[in-house]
């Protein structure tokens, strides 16, 4: 008898048998059924599958790559990345592993870090390898740089030919590139090869679309691909933005049906029903759709662009500038949140902040029409007229036929001398268009011709067109301005801030009224007073941070305003390249260079910045750093001339003369002719003592570009520098018969006849040309330096008088008169040197001249004031310290002067005025 036990024993270890080999499955066979199932696109089955191998063995290589694989699928890249991660660390293949990975790390948008980590990575696998490049090509791709996504996706294609992603990569490459037609080629060579490929249908109806024509297959093509993939939300939102475009929205909403089955679709949708009810009109609805998108994602520019024109259009200025300025931030090159920020800023009454914001899209390749026009009605706004004119006619060759192409032709028509006919056109449009921009054309175009008459009734008829407008009254005091009648011109801008007490171009307008009256103060507390209305009005930060500055303000204080600027308008490159300035002018490099660096990182597409960068490399000593620099903004700035020329004196500055003319040559290919790059290499030449070179370089400038006074200058400058006066003075008289109102010419033919000791000859032909150039103020202004050089007092206080009498604003000519007139001890040097700094700002040299003229009116406290006010401003100066020292002493400031006589002994030979330095010392200690 067996016994029970045994019995027992034996019927569980026939079960586990049979269990073992007829029901459970292994590691293999679970992953088998999973990719299967994930072929199959069934991916609830793929994870039950994947997670039971995962149970059996947690430290599967295999399994946790197909886990991540499975993730990606289902469209949940964050997660894939963990297990892909693991995967990698129980050192799942490369080939296996790595290109999903960093497929995961694309679909997070994690872009930097792909190109930084996997730009170099190379797999031996070629078909690995190939899908690595074509996510790394996409990769390049979202950052703009287009150069290395060609070339990754070239490779991709050499290492697999038929890899359906790298030709998606290629084609969107060359769509970038506006090659429309080659680029649909090899999208659908790509579907031919697997019509599984829902992101090449997408891609299909996204270059369908670039055809009007053809806008219904974009829309089939839409609809396969997500029919591919239902939850593909990025196809759904395609076909409902197109219609939503097209104002068709009966089929906007039937698409929106469609996308809401879809649970982890409900943020999209409500985004695009946001977008659909603000096409409607219906504000508020679109208000209230896009909170929760936004507090869900408050960093997505394209929600963010749906809450700025939402916060537009309800009248919310401060709320729509924050939402389109952080769009921007996100993602610059949104051209509609683009044109909404510079719609705000022209309603903000901000139109320099407009214009800054559009300029970027305005150097574009194809900015498009309406781009063009709000540009140029910015321009207005901000007083330019001669630029509105020139945008209206650009957007005339975008939009044939537009009514407002129809303002740029006559624009057009009036460039080219028939301008009676194109102001009449201008008039027939403006009486046609309910809007203003004929209007603003009109008047831009009649400022122009100088008819002030018939400019103010075209205002008048646009005060009409926009009443309770500010803009009307503002190119009435333009005009007044124009007219020479400051009250009149006051008072429009007066009415301009009734209608809106905060608009910066009133503003503006007044206080530089009392800029020119001398009323610094008075123009400083207007734009006190509009930041207390607006404390985001960075244009009034930076007026009043010049003003300050004038009004002598601290470092510090002036420093303030500016970083105030900057945090009001962080996409505005003006308040960064201000703020950056002021530091290069403390002799704060180190500031400046971090400040750059911030800027550009900021905003790296702004050629002004890298500009500003490079000088504080430059400033810092960092000259390599500097070329680099200029290398990235010649790539910015292809067609100009001048990255190059700033290079060149960079290599130049560090004796790097072969540097600099390559640079400068590199100039001229770009640029033939240019004069400063000409300049630069004649000045190489001489360097090297290769006269004749410098002389053949000069004369092949005056061959390019006969009208230009350049060449002449550089010829006879070449041989006054060596001396050889004779040739010198006929360099300059042969450009003198060419181009006979030369100024340039005839300052430097007075002034080598003089160093030749042809003084009579000097004397005649300064006579003859006073006479036939009576208005002359240059050639004025240089003769009195020249007298005053002579110590000819009183002719010089002449010349510096007829230079007042036609340019009442020079104060460079107010300057030197204050400091003849102290010299000669005649009245009013103070009012000049006050004068000369509140027309050109407060500068050491003008505080110095200043100090002198407090000396010799006998307010020797306003004088020490004045001198000290200079040292603060350029404390590296000597001859500065000196003249502070000389009044302390002078204004019995014993302690003070020795001081500041101990700082300049310690220079040593670095002063060549220690003998003075020494004897003022002795006297001051015997004080």
């Amino acid at each position: 008898m067996i016994p029970f036990n045994f019995l027992r024993h034996a019927v569980l270890l026939c079960a586990l048998v049979f269990l073992t080999a007829c029901g459970e499955r292994g590691e293999a066979e679970l992953l088998a059924a999973a990719q299967g199932a994930l072929k199959k696109g069934d991916h609830k089955s793929a994870t039950v599958e994947v997670k039971a191998a995962l149970q059996a063995n947690p430290a599967s290589p295999q399994a946790r790559a197909l886990l991540g694989q499975v993730l990606l699928a289902q469209g949940e890249p964050k997660l894939a990345a963990v297990e892909l991660e693991k995967a990698i660390e129980l050192h799942a293949p490369d080939a296996q592993v790595v290109p999903l990975y960093v497929r995961a790390l694309l679909g997070q948008g994690l872009f930097k870090k792909v190109v930084d980590e996997y730009a170099a990575k190379r797999i031996g696998d070629d078909a690995a390898n190939a899908a690595l490049r074509a996510s790394v090509a996409s990769a390049y791709l979202s950052l703009g740089n287009l150069p290395q996504a060609d070339l990754q996706a070239e490779e991709a294609l050499k290492l697999s030919p038929k890899y359906v992603p790298a030709l998606l990569v290629k084609a969107r490459v060359l769509a970038t590139r506006r090659e429309y037609k080659v680029a649909l080629t090899l999208v659908e060579s790509a579907i031919g090869m697997d019509g599984s490929q829902d992101e090449a249908w997408k891609l299909k109806g996204d270059l369908l679309l670039v055809d009007p024509l053809r806008s219904a297959e974009a829309i089939a093509a839409f609809r396969q691909a997500y029919s591919i993939r239902p939850e593909y939300i990025d196809a759904h939102v395609s076909a409902v933005s197109y219609f939503v475009q097209r104002r068709d929205f009966p089929s906007a909403k039937s698409e929106l049906t469609g996308l809401r089955n879809y649970p982890k679709a409900k943020s999209t949708a409500d985004f695009l029903e946001a977008q659909l009810a603000l096409a409607e009109g219906n504000y508020l609805r679109a208000g209230e759709l896009i909170q929760l998108p936004l507090q869900a994602a408050p960093d997505d520019a394209r929600l963010l662009q749906v809450a700025g024109a939402v916060a537009l259009q309800t009248g919310e200025l401060t709320k729509a500038e924050k939402h389109l300025v952080r769009a921007l931030n996100q993602q610059p090159e949104l051209s509609h949140a683009r044109l909404l920020l510079a719609r705000t800023y022209l309603r903000l009454g901000q139109p320099s902040r407009a214009i800054a914001v559009l300029q970027p899209a305005l150097d574009g390749s194809a900015p498009g029409v309406d781009l063009l026009v709000l540009a140029a009605e910015a321009q207005m706004h901000n007083g330019d007229a001669a630029q509105a004119e020139t945008l209206f006619k650009r957007a005339a060759a975008v939009a044939p036929g537009d009514v407002r192409v129809r303002i740029a032709l006559a624009l057009s028509d009036l460039s080219k001398g028939r301008s009676d006919a194109a102001v009449a056109q201008l008039e027939k449009i403006a009486m046609e268009d309910a809007g203003g921009s004929a209007d603003l054309s009109l008047i831009a175009a009649l400022m122009r011709r100088n008819d002030l008459v018939a400019a103010v009734r075209a205002i008048e008829a646009l005060k009409k067109k926009q009443p309770g407008q500010p803009l009307a009254p503002i190119l009435r005091a333009r005009v007044e301005m124009l007219r020479n009648d400051e009250s009149a011109a006051r008072s429009n801008y007066e009415t301009a801030l009734k209608i809106k007490a905060d608009f910066f171009p009133a503003v503006s307008g007044l206080a530089a009224l009392d800029i020119k009256g001398g009323r610094l103060a008075e123009a400083a507390k207007r734009f006190e007073d509009l930041l207390k209305q607006n404390p985001q009005s960075s244009d009034a930060y930076l007026a009043l941070a010049d003003l300050r500055a004038r009004l002598g303000a601290s470092k510090s204080d002036v420093l303030n305003l500016l970083l105030a600027a900057v945090k009001a308008a962080p996409l505005d490159q003006a308040p960064r390249v201000a703020l950056i300035n002021q530091y290069l002018r403390n002799y704060d490099f180190r500031a400046a260079l971090t400040a750059s660096q911030d800027a550009v990182s900021k905003l790296p597409e702004s050629p002004e910045l890298l500009d500003v960068l490079a000088r504080a490399f430059l400033a810092s000593g960092d000259i390599n750093q500097a070329v680099t620099t200029y290398g990235k903004l010649s790539k910015l700035e292809p067609k100009s001339a001048m990255p190059y020329v700033k290079m060149a004196e960079a290599y130049a500055s560090k004796r790097d003369i072969d540097g600099a003319t390559r640079s400068f040559r590199r100039a001229l290919e770009v640029v033939p002719g240019h004069v400063e790059a000409q300049r630069g290499l004649i000045r190489v030449a001489l360097q090297q003592g290769k006269v004749d070179l410098a002389i053949s370089a000069a004369r092949e400038l005056q061959r390019r570009g006969p009208d230009d006074p350049a060449g002449y200058l550089f010829e006879g400058d070449i041989y006054a520098e060596t001396k050889k006066w004779d040739p010198a003075i006929s360099a300059y008289r042969v450009g003198l018969t060419k181009l006979r109102t030369s100024n340039q010419l005839a300052i430097r033919l007075h002034a080598v006849l003089g160093a030749a000791g042809r003084a009579a000859e000097a004397l005649s032909f300064e006579t003859k040309w006073l006479k036939d150039f009576p208005r002359d103020a240059a050639f004025r202004f240089y003769l009195g330096d020249v007298y005053m050089a002579r110590r000819d007092f009183t002719e010089a206080e002449r010349k510096y008088l007829d230079v007042l009498n036609l340019q009442p604003s020079n104060g460079l000519a107010h300057n030197n008169l204050a400091w003849l007139l102290a010299k000669m001890g005649k009245p009013g040097a103070v009012d000049h040197a006050v004068r000369a700094i509140a027309i050109m700002g407060e500068s050491p040299a003008l505080l110095d001249t200043l100090a002198t003229a407090e000396e010799a009116g006998g307010d020797m406290a306003k004088a020490v004031r004045a001198s000290e006010r200079a040292v603060q401003l350029a404390p590296e100066l000597p001859d500065l310290r000196l003249n502070l020292a000389r009044l302390y002493i002078k204004a019995k400031k014993k302690d003070l002067a020795i001081a500041e006589l101990d700082r300049l002994q310690a220079l040593g030979s670095k002063i060549a005025r220690q003998k003075e330095v020494g004897e003022l010392m002795a006297f001051a200690k015997q004080m």
